[in-house]
């Protein structure tokens, strides 16, 4: 077996799934790829991202969510299943997400915690069709394969399908107020606080401006 490894990752960046993929005998191919940092060379629907930590998840989606947000929407737009695969040993489920406390130093009221990542993470899943996923270090190469090899997603059927629920859809406000729904109806939180987590998903709204949800930002043109 092959799999494809993104070819703009530090040779060395992921020493223990490298070592995990040798352990069992499959070969890593390093190639440039569209998204992500792992797939397979033969079917390239699904893309796996990985992430050292929640602290470089949340990075992403505060402080580097341009990019991220279009990585996201390339995916999209080429029919890839991503998945954001988080290496955390302090982080397994989104139970866990929950009750983590962010690690950076000189923190302050505005650094993003758990909930507020959980919010966002789940409102980038129902609009953009992303998918996280979390896994202690010792078992990504392992949850790569079983993702690649289709025994290890949420959000796909057998015949590899993206579920109709999750698909991303077309921009309009139906949509987001669809995402704003799915979203209070999952984590449990209110109308306000799941349209500011819809807002940074989308707009990359600093955290500052969270409270700015009655602004006029363009959305229902």
């Amino acid at each position: 077996m092959i799999v494809v490894e993104d070819s703009r990752n530090k040779v060395g960046k992921h020493k223990n799934i490298n070592a995990y993929m040798e352990s069992v005998g499959v070969r890593v191919l390093r190639h440039a790829m569209i998204v992500g940092d792992y797939t397979l060379p033969a079917d390239q629907r699904t893309c796996i991202d990985s992430k050292k930590d929640m602290v470089e998840v949340s990075q992403n989606i505060f402080q580097d969510h341009k990019r991220f947000r279009a990585e996201c929407e390339l995916a999209k737009d080429c029919e890839i299943h991503l998945i954001v695969l988080i290496e955390d040993n302090t982080v397994g489920s989104w139970e866990d997400l929950l009750k983590w406390t962010n690690p950076q130093p000189n923190r302050s009221a505005l650094t993003p915690n758990g909930e507020r990542c959980y919010k966002v993470m789940k409102a980038m899943e129902y609009t953009y069709g992303v998918e996280f996923q979390f896994c202690k270090k010792k078992d990504t190469g392992k949850r790569i394969l079983e993702i690649l090899t289709g025994e290890s997603s949420n959000m796909r059927r057998k015949d590899g399908e993206l579920l109709e629920d999750r698909r991303p859809w077309p921009f309009t406000v139906k949509r987001r107020d669809r995402c704003v729904k799915r979203i209070m109806e999952e984590t449990g939180i209110g109308k306000y606080e799941a349209e500011i987590a819809y807002r940074i998903a989308t707009l990359g709204l600093s955290v500052k401006s969270d409270t700015e949800v009655n602004g006029n930002d363009g959305m229902d043109t």
